[in-house]
C-alpha cells in the first residue's frame, strides 16, 4: 500500500471530491482508508446495549473511502502526485511520480 496512517492525502473522486484530510487508519484486506473530518454516518442506538453510550442516542461513525479514491499530498510540492518507490542502500523509500517531477521523495 502507498499510503500510511498520518499522511495528507485530498480525495479525488466521489461527493466528497476535493476535500483534504489526515489518515487515521488503513484497512488493508477492504483496500480502504478512514480520513479525519471527511464522511460520517449516523447511528441509532437504543439505551443500555453498548457499554461506551449507556444512555443510547444518536452517534457518528466514521465512513471508509476505497483507497482508488484518494490521492497523496506531497509534503514539499504541497499538491497531490502519485507515488511509487524507489529503493537505495537496500531501504525503500516513497518517491512523487508525474510531469516535472524529478524524484522528489515524500515524508
Amino acid at each position: 500500500m502507498k499510503i500510511k496512517k498520518d499522511d495528507f492525502v485530498q480525495i479525488i473522486s466521489g461527493n466528497m471530491k476535493g476535500k483534504k484530510g489526515k489518515v487515521l487508519s488503513v484497512c488493508r484486506k477492504k483496500n480502504s482508508v478512514i480520513i479525519e473530518n471527511t464522511g460520517y454516518f449516523q447511528k441509532h442506538i437504543k439505551s443500555q446495549i453498548y457499554k461506551k453510550h449507556p444512555e443510547g442516542g444518536i452517534i457518528k461513525i466514521p465512513k471508509s473511502i476505497h483507497i482508488s479514491n484518494v490521492m497523496l499530498i506531497s509534503n514539499i510540492l504541497k499538491r497531490p502526485v502519485r507515488c511509487g518507490f524507489v529503493r537505495k542502500n537496500n531501504t525503500k523509500f516513497r518517491v512523487a511520480k508525474g510531469k516535472n517531477i524529478s524524484s522528489v521523495l515524500i515524508k
